[in-house]
């Protein structure tokens, strides 16, 4: 068993890579139970069918003013409601590595601004449609 450390994950939105830019990475994705209980004398607990899948992701980051930085690149695609391909490399970009793309709504795009530190930012995005898990 190999582990992965985070320092080479890779995150972009379309094809702007913000990864000099983003600390943490939560990919959360899941999948509903639908009850599919039905009458039964011996029956003693409910029963369950997989529905469909969902789920969310959310960056952070320090914040940069640069015309490439994260509140140049996300706050324009959060107002518009746009969906945005995000594509997520826990491992790097290279031949053969996993990655998982998923077209994804910004939901929120916050920052933070400490008296005695950096200013950061967070970017929570709702998943929509298919995760591909094609390696690159």
């Amino acid at each position: 068993m190999a582990f992965i450390h985070g320092k080479n994950t890779v995150v972009l939105w379309g094809a702007v890579n913000l990864s000099t830019f983003t600390e943490s990475t939560d990919w959360n994705d899941s999948t509903d139970a639908e009850d599919v209980t039905t009458y039964g004398p011996t029956r003693t607990r409910k029963s369950y069918g997989a529905s469909l899948g969902d789920g969310k992701v959310t960056c952070q980051g320090t914040s940069d003013d640069g015309v490439a930085g994260p509140a140049k690149v996300l706050e324009p695609l959060k107002d518009a409601g746009t969906l945005v391909t995000f594509t997520f490399r826990p491992k790097g970009t290279g031949s053969g590595l996993p990655q998982k793309i998923v077209t994804v709504i910004i939901t929120a795009f916050n920052t933070t601004s400490p008296v005695a530190g950096f200013s950061k930012w967070t970017c929570e995005m709702q998943m929509s449609g298919d995760i591909s898990r094609v390696d690159q």
